[in-house]
């Protein structure tokens, strides 16, 4: 099952290169906001005197720069932040969108795609908040832990213990949530619901969701080695190298075409 999910999920990309367009879309467009706030905002200025090497010496020689231009820095930070959330919505609704209907057998559409943000922007918006609310109880939850076994004057075991829940939590909850955008597309339901039959199926198949993440991990690393050991080849290295940004791209698009391979054909 593993290894039909992993060929068919590649050639259904192949058959798709499209699919790559949203995230694609994505970049650029952080690209432009970002150089464009610093623009309008002056700090494209302050950057060109801020070197590339940052030392102890020269951290304390751009200090005031920061400083003085803290407020502007901050409101800049904002407004990035807040317009790429609120379009990385748009992009995912238009991926998964475009992703479903290749599991429905046609071919993928950009079109199509954001024929779908329409439908499920908000229902995105709010999977997004859920899933916030969730680490966040985990973050709380780790730092109550941690102020429990402090009073308990138990020293460094605290902080190892405490270090201990967060990675352990963490990596249940991303298991837990693993299929939801899958489940919201395909059962076409609710936020609230999506996120509970993830639950549900992480929960009745631990080791397979398990297996699933590993093989995405491996994929992941095995392309960018590859990228760092072509990037030694002389002459072609630093160009193969700057492709790498690109390797990794394919790979969770890819990524997520074979959650919808494994969830569907389980």
């Amino acid at each position: 099952m593993y290894k039909t999910n992993f060929k068919k999920s590649w050639s259904e990309l192949g058959n798709n290169i499209v699919l790559l367009l949203p995230d694609l879309i994505n970049i650029i467009f952080i690209m432009v906001l970002g150089y464009f706030l610093l623009y309008i905002t002056g700090l494209s200025e302050i950057l060109k005197n801020i070197p590339l090497n940052l030392n102890s010496e020269n951290i304390q020689d751009i200090m005031p720069l920061i400083t003085n231009n803290l407020g502007t820095i901050i409101t800049v930070a904002i407004i990035f932040l807040v317009t790429m959330f609120f379009f990385s919505i748009a992009v995912v609704a238009t991926k998964f969108g475009m992703i479903k209907d290749v599991m429905k057998k046609k071919k993928a559409s950009i079109q199509n795609g954001l024929g779908y943000i329409k439908k499920f922007y908000w229902k995105i918006f709010n999977i997004k908040i859920w899933t916030f609310l969730i680490y966040l109880a985990v973050v709380v939850g780790v730092i109550i832990i941690y102020a429990i076994l402090t009073a308990l004057q138990l020293g460094s075991f605290a902080t190892v213990l405490s270090i201990l829940f967060l990675v352990v939590l963490a990596i249940i909850v991303f298991l837990s949530l693993l299929f939801k955008y899958v489940i919201l597309f395909t059962k076409n339901s609710d936020p609230r619901k999506a996120i509970s039959l993830s639950y549900k199926f992480f929960k009745n198949n631990n080791r397979y969701s398990l297996v699933i993440l590993c093989m995405i991990i491996l994929v992941a690393l095995a392309v960018s080695m590859a990228f760092s050991i072509l990037g030694l080849i002389p002459y072609v290295g630093e160009f193969i190298q700057s492709l790498s940004s690109f390797g990794t791209l394919v790979v969770s698009v890819w990524a997520n075409i074979f959650l919808f391979n494994s969830y569907l054909k389980k």
